[in-house]
């Protein structure tokens, strides 16, 4: 769990307040609940990209002549006026137009699959189902955009969410409030395997279909490339989490009750080669579900590991994983099946996550500090929906940030900030060692001599089992001409060599040759 004395409170009435400035007087849809639009109106748009770097097809379509990768992107964006573009249904979220056969045949899947999906929710009021399809939603197909570039958030779906509308409220809610938002469905790696399999490849499918969303979204004038999310449901979560950790201009990451906080998925993430805890550092809300049925299945190791990032993070009421998706607002209004709470528990419920992601975005892409402040320094009353937890971000300077401290603060300075975070931190590994030794390396090659054997010699007080790193200190005396250092440097190597256990014994062989072969000869 996280570390005691973190800041605690209730959300629903400071997010009342953070929330106060976006009123306004349009009417919500009837599957928006208590939620309020904003100031914009919503406009939504479809485009349709093709992958040439990937197939779809093993051979081209007979009617197209294509068989790379087809991606619809859906877009939701703050709109000029209310009476801009055409009035849209829910149907709209399920059924796709097409600009040709090759794009139509993957909207016909898709659809095929989103509807057994949605009748099955229903269990036994399946004739019900058109009425879902027949609500007004808040968007408005191809609204004139409201003038401005607003935020972009890059929403990835539930695992094998066929179309836009597994989030399309929380969508439109955010697009009302100022925020772009960028969503694909969830699509298998060819047109024989529709489903996502939840594994390393699939999962890069999805990445690099949502990351093809990203672009596509950042090319519209209305978009601010500066200011980045990204946000995922369930199994979407692990995805907007990895993408943070290859982009670094992702300037904020949430999970909705997400699978990498989840025991089951733990293991998936943290071995994949994109969990890198030191380049994930964009502030991070979790949010979860506080039904007892799922809380045990949680697991905060992933969150707990993620040192350089702000980390909020809440349980949320009595909603269960789906009711953080659209589910929760069809339930308020259909006999949908429900377990273990009622369908005020999960509508309600689903509020104050739109309402939390909406602070957090607030403060994270546009500068509003007090949303978040407001959302952790005040006290939690009782029986609160949301009680958001907050650890800081470990203070804890890159490779680069080192190397410009042993530069203007000197050697001895630049140990004690060394040693004083090995306390503060101290099973976290505060100087990386391989990336620390490249630097150094680098240095040594551009001639700075000495700037090279000052991040060698704190690389060794940093990891000072490892023969390798006064290995590479005695390159960097050698490289200065001097001798005296270097023999000091290789007898270094020579006492630490039998307890290395990095090392191989082929390789303590080698390293002993080299270190006995220069004091041999100097």
């Amino acid at each position: 769990m996280l570390a005691p004395g973190i800041a605690r409170l209730s959300c629903l009435a400071a997010l009342t307040i953070c929330l106060a400035a976006h009123a306004s007087q349009a009417q919500s849809p009837p599957l928006w609940g208590d939620l309020q639009p904003g100031p914009y109106a919503v406009g939504f748009r479809v485009t349709y990209r093709l992958d040439s770097s990937r197939t779809w097809l093993p051979h081209p379509d007979s009617a197209i002549g294509e068989f790379v990768r087809p991606v619809r992107v859906s877009i939701w964006y703050p709109a000029a006026n209310r009476t801009s573009g055409q009035s849209m249904r829910y149907r709209d979220y399920v059924r796709f137009s097409a600009p040709n056969k090759y794009f139509a045949r993957l909207n016909t899947a898709l659809e095929s699959r989103d509807t057994t999906s949605w009748k099955n929710a229903f269990k036994g009021a399946e004739n019900l189902y058109p009425e879902l399809l027949a609500q007004a939603v808040f968007a408005r197909r191809d609204a004139a955009p409201a003038t401005g570039a607003f935020p972009l958030v890059v929403y990835s779906e539930g695992w094998n969410s066929s179309s836009q509308n597994d989030n399309s409220v929380l969508a439109e809610f955010l697009a009302s409030n100022g925020y772009v938002v960028a969503s694909v469905p969830q699509v298998g790696t060819s047109a024989s395997a529709l489903a996502l399999g939840i594994n390393p490849v699939d999962l890069e499918t999805q990445m690099r279909d949502v990351e093809l969303a990203m672009v596509t979204a950042q090319s519209q004038r209305f978009v601010d490339r500066r200011k980045l999310a990204a946000m995922g449901w369930s199994m979407g979560g692990v995805v907007s989490l990895w993408l943070a950790a290859r982009n670094p201009n992702i300037d904020a990451v949430i999970g909705l009750d997400p699978s990498f906080a989840a025991a089951q998925w733990k293991s998936l993430v943290l071995v994949s080669p994109y969990f890198d805890i030191w380049q994930i550092r964009a502030p991070l809300l979790t949010l979860q579900s506080g039904n007892s049925r799922f809380t045990s299945g949680q697991d905060p190791g992933v969150i707990d590991s993620l040192h350089f990032a702000e980390r909020y993070t809440a349980r949320v009421g009595r909603i269960t994983h789906g009711d953080f998706s659209d589910f929760a607002m069809v339930a308020r209004l259909f006999p949908v099946h429900l377990e273990d709470r009622s369908a005020t528990d999960a509508s309600e419920g689903h509020v104050a996550v739109a309402r939390t992601v909406l602070a957090f975005l607030d403060a994270t892409l546009k500068g509003r500090s007090t949303a978040l402040s407001i959302m952790v320094d005040q006290p939690a009353p009782r029986d609160s929906l949301i009680r958001l937890a907050r650890v800081s971000a470990a203070n804890v300077p890159d490779e680069s940030e080192w190397t410009a401290m042993l530069a203007s603060l000197g050697f001895a300075a630049t140990v004690d900030r060394l040693r004083q975070l090995q306390r503060t931190y101290p099973s976290l590994e505060i100087i990386r060692y391989g990336q620390f030794n490249r630097q150094g390396y680098a240095l040594r090659d551009q001639g700075k001599t000495d700037l090279a054997i000052a991040v060698f010699s704190l690389n060794a007080e940093a990891h000072q089992s490892l023969a390798d790193a006064y290995d590479s200190l005695a390159d960097g005396y050698i490289a200065k001409g001097d001798v005296v250092g270097a023999r000091r440097a290789y007898q270094h190597v020579l006492a630490l060599l039998d307890g290395d256990k990095s090392l191989s014994e082929s390789s303590k062989a080698d390293y002993r040759s080299r270190a006995e072969g220069y004091l041999r000869n100097h």
